[in-house]
């Protein structure tokens, strides 16, 4: 089972009917949250993202003169097989890190980019492997700017003309970066809002600011598709949650291979 920095959340037209609205009160989500993360013992499972989140959060934009980034000679072995998760959204990445690719009836919409060093095989590559043209991607959407998640806007940006959307605070970031992009940085494009609506051909994305994770962090919200069957919302946020290979704490979803 893949973590990352990504959590998703896809519900049917039929169940978003039934979701009731906790409290509108800090404690009362918290503890809500807390409560689904379930857990033994009276642990959570996931009791580094709750301490991270409701506890202690550490998150932080990188210093502007962080250290570049290092090509690990070995880094092809982490790379994992590229797979279609439902009819119209395709995943490719590493243990660690998710890039996903939004099928539309005009070319596809692309969900952060790997870093510097890997976007080239695992996105590029990835995408041939699923029978996906790159120079298909007209929108890449980047969560937040951390190096392993922008690494590869420049790349998308100027050999296929994709649009870049990243929050303002994160823009901010890339243009302030030292050392960040041995490569070249991306051009500064469009600087996401909130509640604002990326369209391509039949497929619409909702864009929301989510500060925390980096100061532009952003979410989405938008319709995939199982076996036909609509589902919506999905929802994609930047916040990490690590499996370490325990596959059973994400039993397979009904209805998905």
């Amino acid at each position: 089972m893949t973590g990352g920095l990504a959590v998703w959340a896809c519900t049917s037209p039929a169940d978003a009917q039934t979701t009731r609205t906790a409290p509108d009160l800090i404690e009362s989500h918290r503890a809500a949250g807390k409560n689904a993360a379930g857990g033994r013992d009276n642990t959570p499972d996931f009791y580094g993202l709750v301490t991270a989140i409701c506890v202690a959060p550490l998150n932080a934009p990188a210093r502007p003169d962080a250290p570049a980034p290092r090509m690990d000679p070995n880094r092809a072995s982490a790379y994992l097989e590229p797979k279609k998760a439902f009819d119209d959204l395709y995943w490719m990445g590493t243990p660690s890190r998710s890039t996903w690719a939004l099928t539309t009836s005009d070319g596809i919409i692309l969900y952060d980019t790997q870093g510097v060093y890997d976007a080239e095989a695992i996105i590029v590559g990835g995408l041939k492997k699923l029978g996906l043209d790159p120079a298909k991607v007209k929108y890449v959407i980047v969560s937040h700017a951390h190096a392993d998640q922008v690494g590869g806007a420049r790349l998308m940006q100027e050999r296929y003309g994709a649009r870049i959307v990243m929050g303002a605070g994160d823009w901010d970031m890339v243009d302030e970066s030292v050392n960040g992009f041995p490569n070249g940085k991306p051009k500064r494009d469009i600087v996401a809002t909130d509640g604002m609506k990326i369209t391509l051909g039949d497929r619409t994305v909702a864009i929301y600011l989510m500060p925390g994770h980096t100061p532009g962090t952003i979410g989405e919200v938008f319709q995939v598709h199982d076996r036909g069957k609509p589902l919506k919302p999905c929802g994609r946020t930047a916040t990490s949650i690590r499996t370490r290979g325990r596959r059973d704490r994400f039993p397979p979803r009904r209805g998905v291979a």
